[in-house]
């Protein structure tokens, strides 16, 4: 395993970050006392990566940029939809699932393509997501229902 740190500039929360390497994991680190804010992401990866991209996600817009790490250059704006305002990937890195406030969605992406592949109708406005390590289900927080929306992403549809 080898390790690479990318530092982050997380200005009025409104980046979050999720690297995906196909293989390994990624920490964060909240570095204090910088004005605004700065977080640390050291990644893990083995010598069988390829590609390590990282997927920021601009609240403030409508996108999520996508980086590759090894030439610290943006390959991609991903169009989504305003608020922008989670993210999540599949443990075997094939997708990416991103929430969209202003149409309360989980939008998912084919990271092969960076294409959306599929947008689900959530029960209300989206707050984050976290899916499991294999792909079948997708947790939402709800933040106008103090809820969870568990989405069967074989279906696509909220399960329940």
């Amino acid at each position: 395993m080898t390790a690479n740190s990318v530092l982050v500039n997380h200005r009025q929360s409104s980046v979050r970050v999720v690297v995906n390497s196909g293989v390994g994991h990624a920490t964060q680190h909240c570095l204090a006392g910088f004005s605004p804010p700065f977080f640390l992401f050291e990644i893990a990866t083995s010598a069988s990566a390829q590609n390590v991209m990282l997927y920021v996600d601009n609240s403030e817009g409508n996108d999520v940029s996508v980086i590759d790490l090894k030439t610290l250059n943006t390959v991609d704006d991903i169009r989504l939809g305003d608020k922008v305002h989670g993210l999540a990937i599949q443990a075997d890195g094939r997708r990416l699932f991103a929430t969209i406030e202003s149409d309360s969605t989980p939008s998912v992406v084919d990271t092969a393509t960076n294409n959306v592949i599929a947008t689900i109708k959530l029960t209300g406005r989206p707050n984050q997501c976290a899916v499991t390590p294999e792909g079948h289900y997708v947790a939402v927080p709800i933040r106008d229902q103090n809820a969870v929306d568990i989405v069967d992403m074989q279906q696509q549809k909220v399960d329940g």
